[in-house]
């Protein structure tokens, strides 16, 4: 194997022109540059408008002579590179990229001695160097390369000495704040190594890798005076640098770590905060790679378990600490230390170093115009103000009228910055020239936004505005199970509801349900192959969980009921002691048959369940007698769930038979209850 030249010295060429800029008086930044993430605006001198009647010239006379402020306020560090060349922390990403219009030129360095890091009984010595560039040409987008070179020497090496000389790596950014203080975006980076034993890129080991990156600003987020940022990361690398080994070589544990070779795709995970002091950031970062979709063979290297085996101990896991600063403007210090925390090693991973410094310097390049403040003084004329007009608004709910704090108020017609209602629910406009209409878009999570056009009156000063709201009805809870009756659950149920909203769910494996709901009466049936279907009618309540238990019986061979028409019919006559209106258990069956498709049908919304007797008796008996049964035959419906307003009982003695009462056979078919559909 061929031991290649370092390139350090040629990185650090590239970098001295960026460094000489320095010495000639590139201008500074910070009179136009935007405020970065968590940074508050600083004051500068403004200038004082003048007279009317002050010629120009004067004014530059009384400006002449005078000097310039170079006084440099405290102000927040610029945004720095992490080792990939992107804005982030040592080995993560942040979601924003650098200011419109700016560059950033770095050189990174890394470095590990010790004893026992690659394999037993040797001494390792490591020294990387990252030249580093990344622009910021546009909005919510930015792109970065790196040129790296690892120089690793090894007592166990063949040689001893091993060099990557020039891998490449680029990167493109697009990223977009969705909310104050919250920051969303995705990169694509492409690692292009240098051949095995060669000295040449090799795009037939090219890495692919995209992520979704996120960062929060939680001084935009929980206010001034919490300076944190916070970072996450997710994505995916398609690692291909095991194709840069020849067929008949098997990589040693000291190769596979000098060329940063692995057999493995990765998922690759990172947290990190930073806290943002004037002149300096100090920051935690972890990250972890998972491998995953290892190459054929991966486990064969001796001596070392596969990484199914070893398993979380051996994931590449890495800890970093460190400080940015910023000392002089637009040049950027780093400092770092990487602490592994991956405990084993693993066939076809190179070695997680117990340690890595990590070093550098960064200057930030700012070619825009800058505008230079001078304080002067001039004759001072008290400008004259135009009347105004004020809103002064008051947000209430609708119900209660008590106010609404924290209400947001916004100006659709124009681009006033939007305003919130104190604990009061008050608010005051912007100034408005009188007689004018504006209009205010008023929201609240937990009310109706409403739009209110306020015309004002033709004189200046404050002028009322009361405003209700109404509130957003929140959701209930329904939760159960659903068994048969030996208690075993039934996950292939369906539990439908019919209501305010129509939804259906199903159980899981232990037969357990839950869906949320607007809150309102609802009939609820449950339905299962091979099962009679059960139904209840339950209230829903607003912020509350209503739990219900199903027990399902197995489905009738025969179907005795239909429904009809107006009506349910049911094949079988419903059996009562004699005289009595005690239902007989023989007649149970038809009658869970007649709740399942009353619960099965929530359109029907009222059934009369009518009793009919013969002629045996008094009219005054048979009138009660049929009373009490269809009551009975109601409560039955009831115990088994369908709501008593969906149900009528109503007794008509012998008033209505079906055939002359002339025969014993008659009279059985006039003994009857009937169900009638009065409501869809």
């Amino acid at each position: 194997m061929k031991i290649r030249r370092p390139v350090l010295a040629s990185l650090a060429v590239l970098l001295f022109p960026a460094l000489a800029s320095a010495q000639t008086g590139l201008p500074s930044a910070d009179a136009l540059e935007a405020p970065v993430a968590n940074e508050q605006p600083q004051p500068v001198a403004e200038p004082v408008a003048e007279t009317a009647t002050e010629p120009a010239a004067e004014v530059a006379e009384q400006a002449e002579g005078e000097q310039e402020s170079t006084e440099r306020d405290p102000r927040l560090v610029s945004r720095m590179l992490n080792l990939e060349g992107g804005v982030g922390l040592q080995h993560m990403a942040a979601a924003w990229g650098g200011e419109v219009g700016t560059y950033r030129l770095a050189l990174l360095g890394q470095f590990y001695s010790g004893n026992d890091a690659i394999r037993f009984n040797d001494k390792e010595t490591f020294f990387g160097g990252n030249l580093l560039f990344e622009a910021s040409p546009v909005d919510y987008f930015s792109a970065n390369i790196r040129l790296q070179t690892r120089n690793n020497v090894n007592s166990f090496g063949r040689p001893e000495a091993m060099l990557s000389q020039g891998d490449l790596s680029l990167g493109l950014k697009g990223y977009y704040p969705v909310t104050p203080g919250v920051t969303l975006g995705a990169d694509l980076s492409f690692f292009v190594p240098t051949d095995f034993g060669g000295t040449g890129l090799t795009f037939d080991g090219m890495s692919i890798r995209p992520r979704f990156l996120a960062s929060f600003a939680f001084a935009e987020l929980a206010g001034p005076g919490v300076d944190l940022n916070a970072h996450f990361n997710i994505g995916y690398r398609i690692d291909r640098t095991e194709n840069t080994v020849p067929d008949n070589i098997l990589p040693t544990r000291v190769e596979r770590f000098a060329y940063d070779l692995t057999a493995y795709d990765a998922l690759e995970l990172g947290l990190g905060f930073e806290y943002e002091f004037p002149y300096v950031s100090p920051f935690l970062a972890w990250n972890l790679a998972i491998p995953v979709n290892g190459a054929d063979g991966v486990c064969d290297q001796p001596n070392l378990p596969c990484v199914a085996d070893a398993g979380f101990a051996s994931y590449p896991n890495v800890l970093a600490l460190g400080i940015k600063a910023e000392p002089v403007e637009n040049l950027g210090l780093h400092a770092g230390v990487d602490i592994g925390l991956t405990s084993e090693d693993a066939a076809a991973l190179p070695v997680t170093l117990p340690w890595q410094m990590v070093f550098g310097l960064q200057w930030t390049i700012d070619p825009r115009p800058k505008i230079e403040y001078v304080e002067k003084e001039v004759e001072k004329k008290e400008p004259t103000l135009a009347p105004e007009a004020f809103v002064v608004g008051v947000v209430t709910d609708r119900e209660s009228a008590l106010p609404i704090a924290g209400a947001v108020v916004n100006y659709p017609m124009g681009n006033e910055t939007a305003q919130v209602t104190n604990d009061k629910g008050m608010f005051k406009s912007y100034g408005y020239a009188p007689g004018s209409t504006v209009r205010f878009a008023i929201s609240h999570p937990d009310y109706e936004a409403i739009d209110v056009d306020r015309t004002l009156p033709n004189e200046a000063g404050e002028h009322e505005l009361r405003v209700q709201m109404k509130a957003v009805a929140k959701a209930g809870e329904l939760t159960g199970g659903v068994e048969d009756e030996q208690g075993n659950a039934i996950a292939g149920a369906t539990i439908w509801l019919s209501g305010p909203e129509e939804t259906s769910v199903q159980p899981d494996a232990s037969g357990r349900f839950n869906a949320t709901v607007k809150p309102g009466q609802y009939s609820v049936a449950v339905s299962a192959p091979g099962y009679l279907t059960r139904g209840r009618d339950v209230q829903i309540t607003a912020d509350k969980k209503t739990d219900l238990q199903f027990v399902l019986k197995p489905e009738p061979k025969e179907s005795l009921v239909e429904l009809k028409g107006d009506k349910i019919e049911i094949r079988q006559t419903i059996y009562f002691e004699t005289g009595k209106a005690t239902i007989l258990p023989k007649s149970f069956p038809l009658l869970e048959q007649v709740t399942a498709v009353i619960a099965e049908n929530p359109q029907v919304k009222q059934v009369v369940i009518g009793g009919h007797t013969d002629d045996v008796g008094s009219d005054e008996f048979n009138l009660e007698l049929s009373q009490q049964r269809a009551s009975s035959v109601r409560q039955f419906l009831i115990d088994q769930g369908i709501s008593g307003d969906r149900l009528v009982a109503k007794g008509f003695g012998e008033t209505q038979p079906l055939l002359p009462n002339t025969s014993t056979r008659n009279r059985s078919i006039n003994r009857r209850v009937e169900f009638k559909i009065t409501d869809r």
